[in-house]
């Protein structure tokens, strides 16, 4: 029996104490260039959840179904006490810390991707799911984790969103120097490099909104968790620039190559922030700017809160 695994990465909203559910994996190509198909899975009423598909970890029971043409299930965890494994890598995925699933599988059909390459990725036309685990790195980024209560709170959106976002971000930045060295080369007067500049600046700015909003709901879910109640410390809707800084200021010594990036990145953005003393600068919305300025900016604002976060 040949058993394969298929990652999924994801995130979560509300259900019970020890349940969460998940979308265990999709149609999509995975990032070894294979596809599971789904329509050809077999699974039964239930399959052992372990961790990182060691049959010696089991921690709890899957229950899977298909909905809406992918396969998903709702996860059970071993009762609070009975596994010690078990409880912490609950804790991990109602955390967030874990948001990353994997299915094992029993071949039954399959064929290559690429019929001249029978040796390469496959497409696994036909499945026998025998487990579902948890593991920490994902290949299948369609599949997600889709339902996760934690404390307090409902949270439909988290960190790993936003890490999404910046990959993203990152991507198109490449893309967009593709497109400008294009349309320089053939001086054909393309419109693309700018509307991809604003699309980059618009996605840079969303990213830092939306990590500050995701940092300051994580500091107020541990607050009131921890019943910081009298604490010294800031309320948790404090300005996420501010609360870094403080924290990268805490007399921790910079390399050269730290300082250099600093100085290059604060180059960037002066190269494009609107002039207060003078007005002479342009804004990200004036017409005069141009799509080198706008995505210098973007990336340099992106550089800024990669370091920041890490």
């Amino acid at each position: 029996m040949t058993m394969r695994k298929s990652f999924a990465g994801g995130q979560a909203q509300a259900l019970g104490p020890r349940r969460v559910r998940v979308q265990c994996s999709s149609d999509g190509i995975d990032r070894t260039g294979e596809v599971v198909q789904q329509s050809g899975i077999e699974f039964p009423a239930s399959v052992p959840v372990l961790w990182g598909h060691d049959p010696d970890l089991p921690i709890g029971r899957a229950y899977p179904r298909m909905e809406r043409g992918a396969l998903v299930a709702e996860v059970e965890f071993a009762p609070e006490g009975i596994c010690e494994h078990a409880d912490r890598v609950c804790g991990l995925v109602k955390a967030g810390v874990v948001n990353t699933v994997s299915i094992g599988f029993d071949v039954l059909k399959a064929e290559p991707m690429d019929r001249g390459r029978p040796g390469g990725p496959q497409r696994y036309l036909k499945s026998e799911l025998l487990e579902l685990s948890f593991v920490s790195v994902p290949a299948n980024a369609d599949a997600q984790v889709t339902e996760r209560s934690r404390g307090r709170g409902v949270r439909v959106k988290g960190l790993y969103e936003c890490a999404r976002l910046a990959g993203l971000l990152s991507e198109l930045s490449w893309l967009e120097e593709c497109v400008e060295a294009e349309a320089a080369r053939e001086g054909d007067g393309s419109p693309l490099p700018e509307m991809l500049g604003r699309i980059m600046a618009a996605m840079g700015e969303a990213l830092i909104s939306m990590t500050v909003e995701e940092v300051n709901e994580l500091l107020a879910i541990e607050a009131a968790e921890r019943g910081a109640v009298g604490r010294s410390r800031k309320p948790a809707a404090v300005r996420f620039r501010g609360a870094v800084i403080a924290r990268m200021g805490g007399g921790k010594a910079m390399t050269p190559d730290q300082i250099r990036a600093r100085q290059a990145r604060a180059r960037l953005l002066d190269l494009t922030k609107p002039s207060v003393a003078d007005g002479s600068g342009l804004a990200l919305d004036d017409p005069g700017i141009t799509p080198a300025h706008r995505a210098a900016r973007a990336r340099a604002r992106l550089l800024d809160l990669t370091e920041r976060l890490t």
